[in-house]
C-alpha cells in the first residue's frame, strides 16, 4: 500500500505565514518542504521582482483574466487539477481556463492554500507551465505584501517526461527546491527564463539573444554539430529581432519573458528543445489596429478590400497577417531603420522549421502562435514560401515570404481553419511556443554527410 501512494507524494510544500508588526515586514516566509529546502527568490536579480509581479497582476486585472462563476464557498483550500494535456500549442482553450481559474481563485484571501494534481496529466508544453509560474509567484509576492497565508503543494506526474520538465524548468524549479525526483542532469539543458520591460526598458533583448545563440548550440553540440559563424549571426539577429519586438510592441506596462529547456531523449538518439516567447501587454490585433504606422494602416486596408473571402473576424485576419514579411506595426519607410520592419517572426519560423525535423515518425514539431483570441499553429502541411508580387501596394514588387495556410499559398484567399482560427478563451498578450527536435541523423541526411 504505501508504494500505491507514491504517486500522489507531494513534491513540494511551501508555505508563509502572515505575522502582524514589524517583525512580519521584515520576514514572513517560513518554509518547509517533503523534499529539500525553499531558497526564496532575490528580489533584485530574479526574473519575477516585485515590480513585475505588479505589473503582471495590473494586467490581468485590467484585462479582466478573472474566471467568473467559480464557486468555491469558502474553502480555504483550492485544487487545481492540469488537464490531461497542458500545452498552448496542443489544447490552447483547457490550458487558458486552467491559468484563469488558477488567478482568480489565488488572489483571494480567504483561500489558504493551493494544491497542484498532475494525476490526469499526460502532456506539458513548457510555455504553458512557465505562465502558470508567473501567475503563482505574482500571486505569492501579492499575498506576501498583503500579510496573507498561503501555502502551495503538488503531487508527481505520472509519466517520466512529464516529471522531467515539470521538476527541471516548471514550478518547482523557479521556487528553488530540490524535488525528491532527481532528473538526468546530463541530459537536460535549461535556458533560464529571463524577463524584461515593455517599451524598450530594460534593453535586454540584445544581451538575451546572444545567449540563446550560445545556448542552442551548446544544445546542437548533444547531436555533434554546432553552427557555424555564418549561422550564429543568422540565429543571433533572429532572436534579437524576436525579443525586440517583444519589447517594443507590448504597450505601457507591459512584461516579457523567455525560457528555453532541452532533454537528450532516452535512447541518445535526438534531444527535444522547447522554447517561449511571452509578452503580456498588448495583442498583435491590438497593437495593429490601435498602435500602428499610417503606411501599416494603408497596407492592411488594402490587403482588406483584396480579399477572396469574408474573414470571421479582424483580430484573426490581422494576426495572421502579422507574421508575413513586409507587415509590422512600426513599418515606415520614411524613418530610417523601419522600412524594412516586419519578418523577425517569419524567419524564426521557417529557421526552426528547416533544422528542427527528426527521422522519428511519430514525432512533430509543435510551433504556434497565440495572441489574444487567436491562434495559428504550423505544421508540415503549411511552409512558408517565397511568393513574387507585382506592384502590390501592401507587398510591392518582388519576393515576399508568405505562409498563407492555404494550398495556393495565397494570402487573399481564405486560410485553412485547422491551422488558423479564433478561440473562445482570451489570452492577455502573445505566445510564441516552439516544440522541435535536433536529431543528427535528420541533419546529417539534410546535409548529405554518411554516417
Amino acid at each position: 500500500m504505501r508504494n500505491k501512494g507514491k504517486q500522489r507524494e507531494f513534491i513540494y510544500r511551501k508555505r508563509h505565514v502572515a505575522r502582524k508588526g514589524e517583525i512580519h515586514r521584515k520576514k514572513c516566509m517560513k518554509s518547509t518542504f517533503y523534499t529539500g529546502q525553499y531558497e526564496s527568490e532575490d528580489e533584485e536579480t530574479g526574473f519575477m521582482s516585485s515590480g513585475y509581479s505588479h505589473k503582471v497582476l495590473s494586467h490581468l486585472k485590467k484585462e479582466k483574466f478573472e474566471l467568473s462563476g467559480l464557486n468555491f464557498g469558502y474553502s480555504r483550500t483550492i485544487v487545481i487539477r492540469l488537464p490531461r494535456v497542458f500545452s498552448i500549442s496542443e489544447n490552447p482553450e483547457d490550458t487558458i481556463k486552467t491559468l484563469r481559474k488558477l488567478y482568480t481563485m489565488g488572489k483571494n484571501p480567504i483561500v489558504k492554500k493551493i494544491r497542484f494534481e498532475y494525476d490526469e496529466c499526460e502532456r506539458i508544453g513548457l510555455s504553458a507551465s512557465t505562465i502558470m509560474d508567473i501567475i503563482v509567484l505574482a500571486i505569492e509576492r501579492l499575498r506576501k505584501d498583503c500579510n496573507w497565508d498561503l501555502e502551495l503543494e503538488g503531487n508527481y506526474p505520472k509519466k517520466d517526461d512529464v516529471r522531467t520538465i515539470l521538476c527541471a524548468s516548471g514550478l518547482p524549479y523557479h521556487l528553488k527546491i530540490r524535488p525528491a525526483w532527481l532528473v538526468d542532469e546530463q541530459k537536460i539543458k535549461r535556458f533560464q527564463t529571463v524577463s524584461g520591460e515593455g517599451q524598450g526598458r530594460s534593453c535586454k533583448a540584445s544581451i538575451t539573444a546572444t545567449g540563446m545563440t550560445k545556448y542552442f548550440d551548446e544544445c546542437l553540440g548533444t547531436q555533434g554539430f554546432e553552427l557555424n559563424d555564418d549561422g550564429k549571426r543568422l540565429l543571433c539577429g533572429i532572436m534579437g529581432e524576436v525579443l525586440d519586438n517583444c519589447e517594443s510592441h507590448g504597450g505601457k506596462g507591459a512584461t516579457w519573458y523567455t525560457q528555453g529547456h532541452y532533454q537528450v531523449g532516452k535512447d541518445n538518439t535526438y534531444g527535444e528543445m522547447q522554447l517561449l516567447f511571452l509578452s503580456l501587454g498588448t495583442s498583435i490585433y491590438e497593437g495593429l489596429k490601435y498602435d500602428s504606422s499610417k503606411e501599416t494602416q494603408n497596407r492592411l486596408e488594402d490587403i482588406k478590400s483584396k480579399l477572396e473571402y469574408r474573414p470571421s473576424n479582424e483580430e484573426t485576419l490581422y494576426t495572421l497577417l502579422s507574421l508575413q514579411e513586409g507587415i509590422s506595426r512600426l513599418r515606415d519607410g520614411s524613418r530610417e531603420g523601419y522600412g524594412g520592419r516586419g519578418c523577425g517572426t517569419v524567419r524564426m519560423i521557417q529557421f526552426f522549421e528547416d533544422i528542427g525535423e527528426t527521422v522519428a515518425e511519430d514525432l512533430e514539431q509543435q510551433l504556434s502562435v497565440l495572441s489574444g483570441n487567436t491562434f495559428i499553429s504550423f505544421g508540415k502541411k503549411y511552409k512558408m514560401e517565397p511568393v513574387c508580387f507585382d506592384r502590390d501596394k501592401a507587398f510591392g514588387t518582388g519576393n515576399k515570404q508568405i505562409i498563407a495556410f492555404n494550398e495556393q499559398n495565397d494570402i487573399y484567399r481564405e486560410p485553412d481553419k485547422k491551422y488558423v482560427r479564433t478561440i473562445k478563451e482570451r489570452f492577455p498578450g502573445t505566445v510564441i511556443s516552439l516544440k522541435f527536435y535536433l536529431d543528427g541523423r535528420y541533419i546529417r541526411k539534410q546535409s548529405g554527410i554518411g554516417e
